[in-house]
């Protein structure tokens, strides 16, 4: 009997470091991967910590993945690979470079990927992903609007971009065709990249951002390093917000890098950052804390029975968000405001044709803050604590936001949410670090999974 559990334990311990050797190896070849030299930010997906996170979830939660409704569970198999014709890879690395077509696509993203069918991954593209595939001079070229695709043998070279881009990105096709050309590209573990190699996270950015994302059971964890701007010394700890608020936030800082030497145009008015630097004394304030009504006034035109166009008045109801947005800024903003015909004349509420959707009043001073509220009164602002001194504090209580209201096409982005937290600290004099968490209504699925298939009966998110 002994004997033959030390035989079981032993094929255990076999299968073990076989199959930790197998992902291992897989690892190592993955960060073989060339990249082009030029490359100014790298994004590595860890398909395969995705793949088990996900297995290990759906074991658990059978009926969420489609054990008891019927529907195909998602999977990520050989078997799906080989319908799609790709080569699952360890890991999918993206990056942004810089090229003669830059400023046309500064959002795009590229990557390159081993096809195991090209053959099949053409067909998989039109048949699943609705693209337009037609053979070029350069291969086989798969487009949409956000999307194109480079098939050469068995490489398969994309640009993707997560905005809709102001040009076609047909034309940077020629670019696919050139970024891995030998001499020109270089593997990923023996680039300036190399440190992504020990990072965490099933996301994980470097370069342009320093940031990783893990997609958790329940909650989805965040953490972003970046630069600031001149450095502004921490005057005061956080403000104690209330519970109760659907939203929170708390900023203290300079906002050079968002307002020095732009212009803002809202309809035939323009704001110029530079002056809002002048006035800016580095807090700001908000709290999102119910839904309350508004009255407006819609005028109608019907025509009498002469044909004269007779002017109608009716006041109607509608609820807006509770919003006080309080900036710390001198006195002179105010008279800035007016001035750019932001403000009305009195200087007590925004114009109508700057902000349309609802009345904004104004109150030019409360302490040191201006503060810009939707309720027919303004709030003083919560005080600083003595506590933490972060620099930045932001919490979303999505239960309490009347988003159907309010914004009835943001209903399908919000449902999966619970709350969001999120903190940053000074860690230099020139760097700030943020991290916090999204945590999902569901805690026992994984949030990566909530957000690409939400459960039976609910609506499928917004393509983008």
């Amino acid at each position: 009997m002994r004997r033959v559990i030390f035989v079981i334990a032993g094929l255990v311990l076999l299968a073990v470091t076989v199959g930790w050797g197998y992902l291992t190896y897989r690892q190592y070849c993955s960060y073989q991967t060339l990249i082009p030299r030029a490359t100014t930010s790298v994004i590595r997906i860890q398909v395969d910590a995705l793949a088990k996170d996900i297995a290990w979830n759906a074991l658990w939660n059978g009926d969420y993945y489609g054990d008891s409704t019927g529907d195909q569970p998602i999977a990520f198999d050989s078997k799906t690979g080989k319908q799609s014709g790709i080569a699952i890879p360890a890991n999918i690395f993206l990056y942004q470079l810089d090229h003669q077509q830059s400023v046309a696509f500064p959002d795009v993203f590229f990557g390159s990927l081993q096809l195991a069918d090209s053959a099949a991954f053409a067909g998989w593209l039109a048949s699943e992903l609705g693209m337009q595939v037609r053979q070029d001079t350069l291969g086989t070229v798969a487009l949409s609007e956000r999307a194109v695709i480079l098939l050469k043998a068995r490489q398969v070279l994309f640009a993707i971009s997560p905005a809709r881009p102001a040009k076609d990105l047909h034309l940077l096709t020629g670019l696919l065709d050139t970024l891995l050309q030998p001499g020109a590209s270089i593997p990923v573990r023996e680039s300036r990249f190399s440190e992504i190699q020990h990072r965490g996270g099933h996301l994980c950015m470097l370069g342009k951002h320093d940031a990783t994302v893990d997609f958790k059971k329940g909650e989805i964890l965040f953490y972003v390093r970046q630069a600031m701007d001149t450095p502004l010394a921490i005057e005061t700890g956080t403000p104690h917000f209330t519970d109760s608020n659907a939203v929170s936030l708390w900023f203290q800082g300079p906002l050079t890098s968002l307002l020095s030497g732009r212009k803002f145009h809202i309809g035939t008015h323009t704001l110029h950052g530079d002056s809002l630097l002048r006035h800016y004394r580095g807090h700001i304030l908000l709290e999102w804390r119910s839904t309350i009504i508004q009255q407006d006034t819609v005028i109608e035109y019907d025509y009498d029975e002469n044909f004269d166009a007779v002017e109608r008045r009716e006041i109607v109801e509608k609820r807006v968000p509770e919003v006080y947005l309080s900036v710390r800024a001198d006195s002179a903003l105010n008279r800035y405001l007016q001035e750019q015909g932001i403000l009305n004349a009195t200087g007590n509420a925004i114009n109508r044709d700057v902000f349309p959707l609802f009345q904004i009043g104004v109150n030019p001073r409360i302490g040191d803050y201006i503060q810009f509220h939707t309720a027919d009164h303004a709030e003083v602002p919560p005080e600083p604590g003595r506590g933490a001194h972060e620099r930045f504090q932001l919490h979303i209580n999505f239960s309490k936001m009347d988003v159907q209201d309010i914004a009835p096409l943001a209903v399908p982005i919000v449902r999966p949410f619970d709350r969001l937290e999120a903190y940053g600290q000074s860690i230099e004099d020139n760097e700030q670090l943020i991290n916090g968490k999204l945590l999902m209504k569901n805690q026992r699925i994984n949030s990566l999974v909530q957000l690409l298939m939400p459960p039976p009966g609910e609506e499928q998110p917004p393509a983008l």
